[in-house]
């Protein structure tokens, strides 16, 4: 199949929105836009738009100079925690299938794996959660960032936990792709990408619970 004929996933929608596709698949999936797909120029459209927000609120953050002052003033302690809640505040999400519509004709076929795509700055983040029965789950997940980001996606820790409890650890190989399976859902489950000190957080509990 010619690459200019074929649709293409949301994560590489979402890697040509931020601008880090190669120029020679860029140019198919132009094509491809060009040629009047309705369901991958949606998926453009949206993510797209999420990237522009996201420049754009980039843009707001205060000065160093403002913080400094702010941190002065108020001489407040931070809690023990706060470094994860600030990973976890940081996280966006680009893509859910669950609020996708369904296509005409498929609406009747049992849901898949749930799949999900976060960016936390430069990192963007493939999640896909699988029931395995009898009451199993499986998360399988991989991390990217652009070729001119001069940092490792191999070796990074990946820790999935219930509150202060280890439930799966895993670690990134060479492609920052990961495996972990684990006993129950992934509700109540917060993943830490990265070091303990200052890991990225995605909480999968939280997020369940708002987009069922």
């Amino acid at each position: 199949m010619n690459q200019t004929d074929r649709h293409y996933s949301p994560e590489e929608w979402a890697d040509f929105a931020r601008h880090v596709t190669p120029p020679e698949t860029r140019s198919a999936m132009r094509a491809h836009l060009d040629a009047g797909c309705p369901a991958c120029a949606e998926l453009h459209d949206t993510l797209a738009a999420v990237h522009g927000i996201a420049a754009a609120d980039a843009l707001n953050e205060p000065p160093a100079a403002t913080l400094r002052l702010a941190r002065a003033m108020y001489g407040a302690r931070p809690a023990e925690d706060a470094p994860f809640a600030r990973a976890a505040g940081a996280v966006r999400l680009l893509f859910d299938s669950a609020l996708m519509t369904a296509t005409v004709g498929l609406r009747n076929v049992p849901p898949g794996p749930r799949k999900f795509l976060f960016a936390s700055g430069d990192m963007v983040i493939d999640l896909q959660v699988t029931p395995a029965p009898p009451r199993r789950t499986v998360l399988v997940g991989q991390v990217t960032m652009p070729s001119h980001v001069d940092r490792r996606i191999a070796g990074l820790p990946a820790l999935l936990q219930r509150g202060t409890e280890r439930v799966a650890r895993a670690t990134t190989n060479d492609l920052g792709e990961f495996e972990m399976e684990f006993e129950g859902p992934a509700e109540d489950l917060s993943l830490a990408l990265g070091s303990e000190s200052d890991p990225t957080v995605i909480s999968l509990g939280t997020f369940a619970r708002t987009h069922p």
